[in-house]
């Protein structure tokens, strides 16, 4: 139950155990004080939008009120508290909002604002004061744990760097990074996260995130530069997410999970797909080959291999290609994403009759139209429900976004929202984070699995997208701390592809030393890292070999099997961290019992122990291995054994 009680000199937001005090303070809302005794200051700010040009205070609180929201296009049913402000004199309303979900741990918040009077004061400057929140916490006895997480993904393989941190004196420490994780002695805390852009990507000029003084946590950045404030329009900042949980570092991932099923519903419910993707197989190859001939074939073998959905990726239109638009800046209009008459006559009629004979649902790839910061998305919106009515096209691969303004965040939100409109709730999205200026890893899931990398056996040797089994694996393991496992696409590339196929002046396979070249660990291994994920078989799966669509299949029908109850329970990665030589894997645990996969690197020992949270004792049964094996499960310990390196195996318990 959520209540919000305003009186003359406090305004209290209780959300079951959950509870946050304001003081009324000169017509302001400030944290009462705690054992540092700072001058108080207001929660939020934006610097000469909320204060005037000599720093003074104008905007005056006036009251509290609370509405219930049921299901939205992808959100989960939740009530919203909205603290009211204003300012007569520039003619300001903004307003503090707070999501609370049913039966989730923390809230998030956002600030909406419109004015009449633009933002005072030099908007060059650096460094300001936007405040998203100011959060009070014992900062002085906490550990302090920070996750920065990097994006365009195509040009390097370290996509979350993880930091610990105290705080001492008392000098501002300033923090930057999407996750900050407040723990005390005890393993209870409270975990921060901004969604919205990483400090590679984020437009706003604030020094860092997170900003920690003795009062607490200071949290910066609206997402929004002063120049972009339109009169009479109202802005939406980025959110900030805020879990309390206990017990720990497990503790904090189950209690984000937890929220993320509640926010992220449309997503989280949806079942996890097992989608082909083409362009993996070779752009080129795709661009001259594609044809309704060639896709049917294609559709044909996909549920060979053991796929849901077939993603129809870039060429099958009339206009030109992602170069045209992205490269070139080409204004594509209805006639340019017209289907493609020469390689489709019939335009994707009988690829839609293909996908539900063989039981494969479809996907297509698309690029709005960054070129005008995603203006035309109104027509773009009725032009993709199209294809959802005429193809039933349930996934679209959303590519190429450039977020450089907050007008371009803005549209092409309402294109999406406009689209799951249309089709009533059916169609969700992959957005990547592999390159251009995005929202990013906090943003892409929101929508559908998110497309987190591109990685190709057939890149050139030193590229850093090349692909390797234990960085694919490392990268998962480190984003699904903080994101839930299933909405992150894995890639199960073509490992047995033809590098002559690929020649040109680099050199297109693996160097004959190379450890981890992808053959050393064989196909069941490189389709096992995707179990716990959405996997994404990024090949052309009429041109694979048998033996690949054997090992794939027989992973990809176990996924299916028991993905479902995967994701029900609570999925935690577990043993240390990939890094080549480690053992190492993921884990989901329900009162009931749950499974774990473990997968052995390049390393000597063939035995270890790993602990998995909240388990207890379970009869473990092995589900599938490339190896000898066998696991026990004790007082929340499994002790394992893989005979042979590069190996896995996956086993289920029950207690």
């Amino acid at each position: 139950m959520t209540t919000v009680i305003s009186t003359a000199r406090t305004v209290r937001v209780r959300h079951g155990a959950l509870r946050r005090t304001f003081l009324r303070r000169d017509g302001l809302l400030v944290n009462p004080p705690g054992a540092a005794a700072a001058a108080p200051v207001p929660c939020i700010q934006f610097a000469g939008l909320t204060d005037d040009a000599w720093g003074g205070q104008t905007l005056t609180y006036e009251g509290a009120g609370k509405e219930r929201v049921a299901t939205d296009e992808f959100l989960g049913a939740h009530t919203r508290v909205v603290l009211h402000f204003h300012d007569p004199r520039r003619k300001l309303l903004l307003r503090w909002c707070f999501r609370l979900f049913d039966k989730a741990p923390g809230w998030e918040s956002f600030i909406e604002a419109t004015t009449q009077s633009l933002p005072m004061g030099d908007w060059r400057k650096e460094n300001r004061e936007d405040r998203l929140d100011t959060l009070p916490c014992d900062v002085r006895t906490a550990t302090l744990h920070l996750a920065d997480f990097r994006p365009a993904t195509d040009y390097h393989n370290t996509f979350v760097t993880r930091s610990v941190h105290r705080y001492k004196g008392n000098d501002p420490l300033y923090l930057d990074g999407n996750v900050l994780r407040v723990e005390q002695a005890d393993g209870t805390g409270i975990v921060l996260v901004k969604l919205g852009p990483s400090r590679h990507d984020r437009r706003e000029k604030v020094q860092a995130t997170f900003r920690v003084t003795p009062s607490g946590v200071t949290v910066l950045g609206w997402g929004i530069e002063p120049h972009e404030f339109v009169p009479g329009q109202m802005l939406r900042s980025h959110s900030l997410v805020v879990v309390p949980y206990s017990d720990g570092e497990p503790g904090a991932v189950r209690a984000l999970r937890a929220f993320f099923r509640r926010r992220w519903a449309a997503a989280f419910r949806a079942p996890t797909t097992i989608m082909v993707n083409p362009w993996g197989g070779g752009g080129r190859y795709l661009y001259d080959h594609m044809t309704e001939k060639w896709v049917i074939e294609e559709i044909e073998a996909a549920a060979k291999i053991g796929a849901t959905h077939y993603q129809i990726d870039d060429g099958w239109q009339a206009g030109g290609t992602l170069i045209d638009i992205a490269v070139k800046g080409a204004l594509p209009d209805n006639a340019y994403w017209k289907v493609h008459p020469g390689k489709f006559p019939r335009s994707l009629t009988p690829i839609a009759a293909a996908g539900r004979k063989n039981g494969i649902g479809l996907g297509l790839w698309f690029l709005p139209d960054l070129n005008t910061d995603y203006r035309s998305w109104k027509s773009e919106a009725r032009l993709l429900a199209d294809f959802h009515g005429r193809f039933g096209i349930s996934y679209f691969k959303i590519d190429g976004v450039m977020h450089r303004t907050k007008a371009a965040e803005d549209s092409l939100d309402a294109l999406l929202r406009e689209v799951r409109r249309r089709t009533g709730h059916r169609v969700l999205f992959n957005l990547d984070v592999t390159a251009g200026q995005r929202l990013g890893f906090f943003h892409a899931p929101g929508f559908g699995p998110m497309f987190p990398a591109n990685r190709y056996p057939h890149s050139p040797v030193e590229a850093a997208n090349k692909y390797h089994p234990q960085n694919t694996l490392r990268n998962f393991w480190q984003l699904a701390h903080f994101i839930p496992s299933h909405l992150i696409q894995v890639e199960v590339p073509n490992i047995l592809f033809d590098p002559a196929e690929f020649a040109d002046k680099f050199e297109r396979g693996y160097k004959p030393d190379d450890v981890h070249d992808p053959r050393r660990y064989g196909l069941a291994y490189c389709a096992a890292i995707s179990l716990f994920g959405a996997p994404l078989l990024w090949l052309q799966p009429s041109r694979v070999k048998p033996e690949v669509v054997e090992a794939y299949s027989q992973v990809m029908a176990l996924h299916r099997a028991h993905r479902d109850r995967i994701v029900a329970g609570d999925v935690f990665p577990v043993g240390d961290e990939p890094n080549g030589t480690s053992i190492t894997g993921f884990a989901s645990v329900t009162k009931s019992g749950g499974y774990v996969v473990v997968y052995r690197e390049v390393t000597p020992h063939s035995r270890t122990t790993i602990r998995i949270p909240f388990a207890k004792n379970g009869r473990v049964r092995l589900l599938l291995s490339n190896t000898e094996t066998s696991a026990t499960l004790t007082k929340g310990v499994l002790h394992v054994r893989l005979k042979q390196p590069r190996s896995f195996g996956l086993y289920q318990w029950e207690r």
